[in-house]
């Protein structure tokens, strides 16, 4: 591990070795602090990458919103007879008016169980049915029903499938607690089989005279949601309401316009440095905004054909390049929400297309996210020769501190020779001059 060096107690007299070895680390540093501005211009980019990911990456979900039928699909429903049934449409639902004839309701099982005047219940009592589609039984010996009960709570298998409903302590009722033929519950209390109260069925209806049936009394048919609540007969009808699709629209422009702007920012041309984007001349980013402008401009697919473009969405280019909406569109708002409902892809197929084509450029192994990787790859390069290169100027600094702390000591012995050798020829010459 690097440590700091210290010199005060290798200075001598003649030398600041401090100095003269802080003066020399400065140019030996020079290539360090290249290597620093590299690695901030490299962490500059990969900011401006991260913007522009976070600019491609709403543009993606502006354009998959209106690729998405269903968010331009909306219906209204109503039954004649709210008793019978409550109806609601789902989003693949067809208009029109559906005659719902419910004749039977789904229903679970049921047994009363009766415990005469203070005669203890004792016995044994078995219950049978199917546990994801096999026959299981479950035998219990119970002194009375409140026994019975505590056992049936207890009883992993059971629980949320049969239950004992106590009334008091000498009556209540065991009952199923799902619905259908096939969750029918059986019951035998010391061996003999006991006749269901309500036996376990199906719900069945006829749907314009075609018959239907389920284990709940909730169905989906024909992308209605329905909910059975009595036998009889009601009238549903459905009808398609339109979905302003304005505010899709708007935030494809938006989107769109903010990824464009960004792009530009980062990419600038300009003799003057402080001017010049930082991914200027970035080939990857250019090719992706011509891919894109590409694919807005059409044709769009769909249900209506290859002929739609971005002005059947009531929108084109400004001459600088922005999406904006159109001065004189002939595309009415009912117009724009039925083409949108119906299936429009912003590209030429449901494979090629703009979300897509975004999509895989922000995954790994894509143009944009393979762009930013390979400049993390730079900063870690650059990250590795810095720390290199920081443990040799620990060592070139130990060196010159050494050289000169032996220079600083040598020019101290010589000076102190030289001031005794003076000292002996001044005497010398006292000497003489007294003889």
């Amino acid at each position: 591990m690097a440590t700091a060096i210290n010199t005060a107690a290798l200075t001598g007299s003649s030398l600041d070795v401090k100095s003269i070895v802080s003066q020399l680390m400065q140019v030996e540093r020079r290539p360090i602090e290249a290597l620093q501005s590299r690695l901030d211009s490299s962490g500059v980019r990969i900011t401006a990458l991260g913007n522009l990911q976070s600019k491609f990456s709403a543009l993606q979900d502006a354009v998959e919103f209106l690729q998405t039928p269903d968010n331009f699909k909306s219906f209204s429903t109503s039954s004649s007879n709210s008793g019978v049934l409550g109806a609601a449409a789902g989003s693949d639902a067809v208009p029109g008016l559906y005659e719902v004839n419910v004749l039977t309701l789904a229903s679970a099982s049921r047994y009363a169980l009766i415990q005469p005047g203070t005669q203890s219940q004792a016995g044994t009592y078995e219950i049978g049915l199917s546990i994801d589609g096999q026959a299981r039984s479950f035998s219990f010996s119970a002194s009375s029903l409140t026994d019975l009960q505590s056992q049936i709570e207890a009883n992993s298998d059971l629980r949320g499938r049969v239950s004992l409903a106590l009334i008091d302590s000498q009556r209540g009722f065991l009952q199923g607690l799902e619905t259908g033929a096939a969750k029918a519950v059986t019951l035998k209390v010391n061996a003999v089989t006991q006749t269901a109260d309500v036996e376990a069925g199906d719900a069945r209806l006829t749907v314009g005279g075609l018959d239907v049936q389920n284990a709940e009394n909730r169905f989906e048919v024909l992308g209605l949601d329905l909910n059975l609540l009595d036998t009889g007969t009601s009238r549903v009808t459905v009808r398609r309401e339109r979905v302003d699709a304005s505010v899709a629209i708007d935030n494809l422009v938006s989107a769109y316009n903010q990824m464009l702007a960004e792009y530009k920012l980062q990419t600038a041309s300009s003799v003057e440095s402080d001017a010049r984007g930082v991914l200027n001349s970035d080939s990857t980013l250019s090719g992706m905004v011509q891919q894109i402008n590409q694919l807005l401009r059409g044709p769009f697919s769909g249900a209506g054909g290859s002929s739609q473009g971005l002005a059947d969405l009531g929108l084109e280019f400004s001459r600088n390049g922005q999406l904006v909406r159109m001065s004189a569109s002939t595309v009415s708002a009912t117009q724009l929400s039925d083409r949108l409902a119906d299936g429009l892809v912003l590209g030429p197929s449901s494979s090629q297309n703009l979300a897509s084509f975004v999509e895989q450029a922000l995954s790994f192994g894509g143009a944009l996210s393979e762009r930013v990787e390979a400049e993390k790859s730079i900063q870690r390069d650059l990250l590795d020769k810095q720390s290199l290169l920081e443990e040799k100027m620990l060592e070139i600094e130990r060196r010159y501190t050494s050289q000169y702390a032996a220079l600083d000591a040598l020019l101290f012995r010589l000076k102190t020779t030289s001031t005794a050798l003076e000292s002996a020829l001044d005497a010398l010459t006292a000497s003489m001059k007294n003889d």
